[in-house]
């Protein structure tokens, strides 16, 4: 049965340590190929170092015999004299399918467990128990595709084999292999160079990092095995479709930077495009180099011949290549030289994938961190230079920021406000009208706009001239969004034609959206403190109008209707005295006058208390109080006024007592000073409950469509309509206004049910 090593079952020695004792063993079995002994010797000696490299309890090597049904036991590492002894020449019958498995593969076995049919026999499993075998490692031998035997690796401890033990051992039973089926005269140096390819990528990837460090490393590893003076190691860049240099195995630091002046495209060294296309390496001799490599690798390195391996990953993908490189007289390179290449790029595979995505967890990891600081520091941002300012820092690191701009929409979106980064310093602001320029074009189609390069006699300048920019190169301007609403755009401008490719631009609209986040939030920002500044000057022009209306109210009462009734009592009082002493006419007659003055005093304290707050809305409802109030306005202000209203039901008391407060302002303080002489109130209740308030009149469409912009002098009715909309808002309602085609204005307000979102 397949079984993973158990999470607890940690390796006793670290990675390095382990890797250090690994590669001498290898070395060792290296050597013994080349030691002359008899198959059998060998055999013995190369099982005992698997052994130890593998940190195996029992080794035991049996060869595929050509019935194709049998395996006859060669030796056995691990083992007591006797027990060898006892075990060495055993036959054992081959499970079913063994001779069809493919080279390469392994079976993970815990003998308590199932078999995997086609590589342990049961027969083979209780033999393995009695050596007290727990779980074992079952690897087919094969020499150019063909089985020849088979390799069991065992351990008595209840501890299973590794993934970096399990990714050596097919190195093992590799060159088993060819020593069960021993090749034909030089076929063992070609063994023993493949090993030592195998061998040096372990090494190399002990002590790469990054991409860019292990191809370095393959670079090192291939001039040790190889017959090189120079090899470089080059990475594949598929945006830019070349190579680049990122290390020199036998020359001195400072080449790496004289490379870089070097072009390392397909179509300057030819060599480089066969390499491209195929799998195996290419091999260049000396009257072929000037031809295809290239003069600049012949006349700058001094290279006469030259083998080119192309790296790619499991996947086929081309992540680099080698160039090995004699540049002494007279050498080239042999067959050796090329198996060892060739073994070392195929061995290269599994480590250059983990490397990309090592390089990439990396570089997301950076990225995310980078994020975390400009979200940070956005959320501080006090305006659009310092939103500027961090976007350009941002985008250091992957871009040619050396001028970052930001231009926010502004004037109803017909224009561009411009904020600028460069060099250091703000710049900015500077306000442009949309036309027809490359960030008009971007917001216009709302996608990025790249410009690589400018023609000669073309003087535009892209970013706006009141900048104080010089004309650029290159430019990458983006339209910056923030909630599907677009914001302005970001733009960078560049010195050097060709700065930005296609993938910077997925870069660039991120920056953009997180730069169009930060924008919003200062916006609203300033929204929020110009709305709360609007609403304190409200509110103290209102506290005062509401002082000036109780002044008024109390002189009203103190200077007419108490003096008016302490009139009447002093009036009440003198006709009592002289009753007895005029006639009863003349006593009638000033009673009358004082009942009179009585009847007038009463009418004002009710227009008072009406103005308060009338009594019929609390008995009668709504609908009567409107009537009521609607026939005081006709009586006062000469306006008439009628009610529409249908109502299937009395609605809430403070629902009623916000409507009927709403449309009394609505005509008394804003629409009487536009003025009006007719009106309509039209109220109707909706399904869900929400009341539907519709006041439209004969007056001047007049400071009722919008409030003052800002810095504009408030004229008549802005004061009051502010208050009406404050009102309205903190009822959970909101208003339109509207004027009316043929003269007049209508205003509908929308009120919710109380307790309703």
């Amino acid at each position: 049965m397949h079984r993973r090593a158990p999470a607890e079952a940690a390796e006793p020695q670290p990675t390095s340590e382990r890797r250090r004792g690994l590669l001498p063993a290898l070395e060792t079995m290296a050597q013994l190929l080349q030691a002359g002994d008899s198959t059998a010797e060998l055999l013995e000696k190369l099982a005992e170092q698997a052994r130890q490299a593998m940190e195996a309890d029992l080794v035991v090597v049996r060869r595929f015999l050509r019935d194709q049904q049998s395996l006859l036991t060669e030796t056995v590492a691990g083992v007591t004299p006797e027990q060898l002894a006892g075990l060495r020449g055993a036959v054992v019958p081959a499970p079913p399918g063994f001779g069809e498995v493919a080279p390469g593969t392994f079976a993970m076995v815990d003998l308590a467990g199932d078999l995997p049919g086609a590589y342990l026999g049961r027969t083979d499993a209780n033999e393995l128990a009695e050596l007290g075998v727990k779980h074992v490692l079952v690897l087919p031998l094969c020499v150019r595709g063909v089985v020849v035997g088979r390799l069991e690796l065992g351990r008595r401890v209840d501890l299973p084999f590794t993934l970096e033990k399990r990714a050596i051992a097919p190195l093992i039973a590799y060159l088993l292999a060819g020593v069960l089926l021993p090749p034909a005269g030089p076929e063992d140096e070609r063994q023993v160079r493949a090993l030592q390819a195998r061998a040096a990528v372990v090494e190399a990837i002990d002590s790469a990092g990054n991409l860019d460090q292990t191809l370095a490393r393959f670079g090192e590893a291939a001039r040790a095995l190889t017959s090189a003076d120079l090899v470089l190691s080059l990475r594949w860049q598929p945006e830019e479709g070349s190579f680049v240099p990122v290390g020199v195995a036998g020359g001195a630091p400072y080449l790496i930077e004289m490379l870089k002046s070097i072009s390392f495209q397909p179509a300057v060294v030819p060599a480089l495009q066969l390499v491209a296309q195929q799998t195996e390496p290419v091999i260049v001799l000396s009257q072929e180099a000037t031809q295809k490599l290239g003069p600049a690798l012949v006349q700058q390195l001094g290279a006469r011949a030259a083998m080119l391996a192309p790296l790619r990953d499991p996947q086929g993908r081309l992540r680099g290549a080698l160039v090995v490189l004699a540049t002494r007289a007279g050498v080239e390179f042999d067959q050796y030289d090329a198996v060892a290449l060739a073994e070392l790029a195929r061995a290269s595979s599994p480590a250059l994938a983990l490397a990309a995505k090592a390089e990439e967890l990396h570089r997301e990891i950076d990225r995310l961190r980078l994020i975390e600081r400009l979200a940070r520091d956005l959320a501080k941002a006090e305006d659009e230079v310092a939103v500027t300012r961090h976007i350009c820092e941002y985008l250091r690191s992957s871009l040619d920021t050396s001028t970052c701009c930001l231009g926010v929409l502004v004037d109803g979106q017909r224009s561009l406000a411009w904020f600028g980064w460069s060099s250091g310093q703000p710049l900015g602001p500077v306000t442009t009208s949309l036309r027809d320029d490359a960030a008009s074009r971007a917001l216009r189609i709302q996608a990025p706009v790249r410009l690589t390069q400018r023609e000669a006699p073309d003087p535009a300048r892209w970013l706006p001239s009141a900048l104080g920019l010089p004309p650029g190169q290159s430019a990458l301007i983006v339209p910056a969004m923030a909630n599907g609403r677009v914001v302005g755009v970001l733009a960078l401008q560049s010195s050097v034609a060709d700065a930005y490719r296609p993938s910077d631009e997925e870069l660039a609209v991120e920056a953009a959206g997180w730069a169009a986040q930060a924008i919003a939030r200062l916006q609203q920002l300033r929204m929020a403190r110009e709305a709360g500044e609007r609403r304190a000057s409200l509110l103290g022009q209102l506290l005062a109008r509401q002082e000036a209306e109780r002044k008024r109210l109390v002189d009203a009462v103190h200077n007419a209707t108490l003096q008016g009734l302490a009139s009447c009592l002093y009036r009440i009082e003198l006709t009592a005295r002289r009753a007895d002493q005029q006639p009863i006419e003349t006593t009638v007659a000033e009673l009358h006058h004082i009942r009179d003055l009585l009847a007038q005093l009463v009418a004002e304290l009710r227009e008072i208390v009406f103005r308060l707050r009338p009594a019929t809305l609390d008995h009668l409802g709504l609908e009567a109080a409107l009537r009521e109030y609607l026939l005081h306005l006709k009586q006062q202000a000469k306006v008439e006024a009628a009610l529409d209203a249908e109502l299937p039901e009395r609605l809430p008391p403070e629902l009623e007592t916000t409507i009927y407060r709403v449309v009394q302002e609505a005509i008394d303080t804003v629409r009487l000073k536009a003025g009006i002489t007719r009106a309509l109130v039209r109220i109707r209740q909706r399904p869900d409950g929400t009341v539907v308030v519709t006041i439209a009149d004969d007056g001047k469409d007049y400071g009722v469509q919008r409030e003052p912009a800002e810095g504009e002098e408030k004229r008549p009715g802005d004061l009051s309509l502010l208050a009406l909309r404050e009102r309205i808002a903190l009822a959970g309602g909101a208003v339109r206004f509207a004027g009316l085609p043929q003269g007049g204005a209508v205003m509908q307000i929308v009120l919710p049910r109380p307790g309703d979102p």
